[in-house]
């Protein structure tokens, strides 16, 4: 269970769990106070933390403010890919070792004919770490289908369900990238793949048809079942 709590609620707010959660703050000043905690990776003004009151490490959190921004590149994500991948070679253990295999028959060949036209004494390696290779041959994430902010929304939400399924995902601000229909469908495909996610938004657009947390100017807070 994980929770969140800030300034002018008068208890925290319980997220579901392995769906959408949304949140509406709509006093801008606290707004921008939960993104500025958010940003800085604080708990100053915006606290998430567990059913033993335990903050959730940051290790356990991805904030994303703003999907154009959102780089598939990045090295940590790079890093799950690339762990994903090696835990699925470990136990086909036959597979990697063709790929082990086929390096060292490329390398004899370059070797091979080094030595036949080279006089320069070289070295070199046999072996080669996974990892490496993955580097090498410049795995990454493709990103060619991505048309538009929704359709790159959407990949970002099914990267992380394989790749971080286990992260709490922040989302800030998709109503104002997204069209009613396709902010109904990003909820869906949310809910779908069983992932706990948050969006805060600083207004209630689009959200007629789904449900949401509604903090108003007032610091009202009300829940909007639909």
């Amino acid at each position: 269970m994980i929770s969140i709590n800030f300034e002018h609620l008068d208890r925290p707010i319980e997220l579901e769990g392995k769906r959408t959660n949304i949140l509406v703050v709509e006093e801008n000043q606290l707004y921008s106070k939960i993104m500025f905690s958010l940003y800085n990776r604080t708990d100053e003004y915006f606290k998430i933390f567990d059913e033993k009151y335990k903050n959730i490490p940051e290790k356990k959190l991805l904030t994303i403010f703003n999907p154009l921004q959102f780089d598939f590149d990045e090295r940590s994500l790079k890093t799950m890919l690339y762990n994903k991948i090696l835990t699925t070679l470990n136990v086909e253990q036959t597979i990697k070792q063709d790929i082990a295999e086929s390096y060292q028959s490329l390398v004899n060949k370059v070797m091979s004919y080094v030595y036949e036209n080279e006089e320069i004494d070289v070295a070199f390696r046999d072996e080669i770490e996974m990892k490496e290779l993955f580097k090498l041959i410049g795995l990454s994430i493709n990103q060619e289908r991505m048309t538009s902010i929704f359709e790159k929304v959407c990949m970002v939400i099914d990267t992380l369900n394989e790749l971080a399924s286990e992260k709490l995902l922040i989302f800030t601000n998709l109503n104002i990238l997204l069209t009613r229909e396709e902010y109904q469908a990003i909820v869906e495909q949310i809910n779908l793949n069983n992932l706990t996610v948050l969006i805060i938004e600083s207004n209630q657009y689009h959200l007629e048809e789904i449900s949401h947390w509604y903090l108003d100017e007032d610091f009202f807070l009300s829940k909007n079942v639909v």
